[in-house]
């Protein structure tokens, strides 16, 4: 080609000008709607941005012409949208496409529809041969996939005189095109053996690794990798890799096994590396599949829950329902379904909160109804109840067996303990006074083993003082009396005056006869009051009105203990007058009873509501007489009136 200056006359410059303006104008619409074919369309429907420049893409000028070469790399990543998971459909496409570019082909005229590989030239300035293009043989019409298989494309120009840029095939390709590349191969660092048992099994913790290589020809730059199955971060100790070089990133955190994954037997995990060249993101994917060790396996726990103890012996004997408990387990590493629980040797109904059952977790079946303790079993001495549990994985029923030996009491040693504690009120300690009972005073037994105030067997006293055990085994033990606050211990049955009486069970004997004699302290007795004498309240209280029809109980309030035998007992109804008086309609009610509570100072009187004298909207007097005494024998020496009315 010559290298000698060209010179055009005025006239033909100006007309090579305007040329040159149509052309520019030309080859811009030109770009524009090659470029809008060939942009891809990303996935929200946007257009974005070409993958290549046509900086990347080298020209040659030749007999007027310029000659691209485009590399197979650029038509590659055109083809798969930079997507580097290719498949081999995709790949052997790949290779024909790239085996024809290498051959020349006739030219052909390329309609808008296609899509080109190059995005677009700039513009030089080239004389326009007189040599007329070849006859075009039509056009080139997209069809699937859309990359056109020519190499060589002619566009002629029905123009006196134009600068086109025109591409002809190249039958070479060029040497020393760079191929970039990278590697990615994930495996298990290491795990954490939680249940030891030399297996990865479920809850177990998995930590990864991840070898990343540089198998290309080219430095990689933004080298990372990206965790796909599991949410965590991957640490690589360089952003850049050399040629030819690897590098280890680990993960940040590790993977616990789940129930899932153990029930399917694998943990199936993916990841990718990443890095870039020139622009272009290059791309590597491994997945790794672990085999999970299944161990299914099933445990019960059988044990009592309760049981109804019909006789008050405080024990198990002939006759007490048994009601059951049943603790399952799944002591395995994977679900188990359809599980149940068999009662082998009652048959008893048995009811679970639920079939399925999770790896570590357990539940309580209960029985549906009770066992009866029958005269064989007493004669034994026991109960013997054995229980399956069963539960099924992939098809295999696990089962596990439990027994539960419960002792029975037989009858023949069980009996009763009783006693009395009474008001000593002379306080001699003479147990052969007709001294009254003391009521709420509580009682303990004592065993030897048990606490007292704690889990000891314990009673109160009734208004009449007495106390009893019943159906106690056979053995030793030991009474134990807890004074009332105001009172004090004056005698027990069995010295020393302790408060504690010992007592023996044998051969289904008993003992009664029991006795605790207390008087009240002197220092709790009061003088009585000019007006109220010894009383400080009463149920229904002095002047109250509305006082329930149906409530034949009154009460009357002490400020302190009340002699309770001899005369002046507040147990005598004569100091009540034995009478409630009607004071609107004339006539009295009859006071029935009278009881005595020495730990609150309260004596109860009961009268018939069905008495005729009992009448709505009347008002009524109760009267405590003077003569009644404390329990120091101090006289009130006043009549205290008490007065109120019905409910209208």
């Amino acid at each position: 080609m010559s290298n000698k200056p060209w010179h055009q006359p005025q006239e033909e410059r100006r007309s090579s000008l305007a040329i040159i303006v149509l052309m520019v104008v030309f080859f811009f619409l030109f770009c524009c709607i090659l470029i809008w074919g060939i942009s891809p369309i990303n996935k929200e429907g946007s257009i974005s941005s070409p993958i290549h420049a046509p900086t990347q893409a080298f020209y040659d000028i030749e007999d007027n012409r310029l000659i691209p070469h485009i590399s197979k790399d650029i038509i590659r990543d055109v083809i798969l949208d930079n997507n580097p998971y290719a498949t081999a459909e995709i790949m052997q496409r790949m290779a024909d496409l790239n085996a024809k570019l290498l051959t020349p082909v006739p030219s052909m005229t390329l309609s808008l529809k296609n899509q080109l590989l190059a995005t677009s030239l700039s513009l030089t300035e080239m004389p326009v041969t007189s040599t007329p293009f070849p006859e075009a043989t039509g056009s080139l019409e997209p069809s699937p996939p859309p990359i056109p298989t020519v190499a060589a494309i002619v566009i002629p120009i029905d123009l006196p005189t134009a600068l086109v840029p025109v591409f002809l095939p190249t039958s070479t390709p060029i040497p020393n095109q760079p191929q970039p590349g990278i590697k990615i191969i994930k495996k298990l660092a290491s795990y954490e053996d939680n249940d030891s048992s030399n297996s990865i099994t479920f809850g177990d913790y998995l930590w990864y690794e991840f070898k990343v290589s540089n198998i290309g020809d080219t430095l990689l730059s933004r080298v990372y990798v990206e965790e796909i199955s599991f949410a965590f971060s991957v640490i690589c100790p360089e952003s850049k890799l050399p040629v030819g070089k690897s590098m280890v990133c680990t993960a940040h955190n590790f993977h616990r096994v789940t129930a899932q994954e153990a029930n399917v037997g694998e943990v199936m995990n993916k990841a990718f590396a990443s890095g870039d060249y020139d622009g272009v993101h290059y791309k590597d994917m491994d997945k790794l599949s672990l085999p999970i060790q299944q161990n299914p396996d099933i445990q019960i726990n059988k044990s009592l829950r309760s049981y109804d103890d019909n006789d008050s012996s405080s024990g198990i004997t002939q006759g007490d329902g048994l009601w059951y408990q049943f603790d399952v387990a799944n002591v395995g590493d994977v679900t188990l379904t359809n599980i149940g629980v068999t009662d082998n040797t009652f048959a008893i109904p048995v009811i679970c909160p639920s079939t399925k059952l999770a790896p570590l977790m357990n539940m309580i079946c209960l029985a549906n109804s009770i066992h009866m303790v029958t005269p064989v079993e007493t004669q034994a001495g026991q109960v013997v109840n054995a229980a399956t549990a069963s539960g099924d994985f992939n098809g295999t029923t696990y089962t596990d067996r439990d027994t539960l030996t419960t002792t029975v009491l037989p009858l023949n040693l069980f009996s009763d303990i009783s006693g009395q504690v009474r008001d000593d009120v002379d306080g001699d300690g003479d147990f052969s006074d007709a001294d009254a009972g003391i009521n709420n005073v509580i009682v303990e037994l004592y065993d030897g083993a048990c606490t007292l105030g704690g889990d000891c067997r314990s009673t109160q006293t009734g208004f009449d003082g007495i106390f009893t055990f019943t159906s106690v085994p056979a053995g030793d033990y030991i009474l134990v009396e807890r004074d009332l606050a105001q009172y004090i211990s004056t005698a027990d049955s069995f010295p020393p005056n302790d408060n504690r009486i010992s007592v023996i069970v044998m051969n289904g004997v008993g003992s009664s006869n029991n006795i605790f004699l207390d008087r009240a302290d002197p220092a709790t007795c009061s003088d009585p009051d000019p007006v109220n004498g010894f009383v400080i309240g009463s149920n229904p209280a002095d002047g109250a009105t509305g006082h329930p029809i149906n409530v034949g109980d009154l009460a009357v309030f002490f400020k302190t203990p009340m002699l309770t035998s001899g005369a002046g007992s507040v147990l005598d109804l004569n100091n009540f007058r034995r009478e409630i008086e009607n004071l609107t309609y004339g006539g009295a009610v009859p006071i029935l009873g009278m009881l005595y509570d020495d730990a609150t100072n309260t004596a109860y009187l009961t009268i018939d509501t069905s008495d005729p004298q009992w009448q709505r909207g009347s008002e009524y007097r109760m009267q405590v007489k003077s003569v009644i005494r404390n329990a120091c024998g101090v006289k009130q020496n006043v009549d205290v009136d008490i007065t109120f009315t019905t409910e209208p």
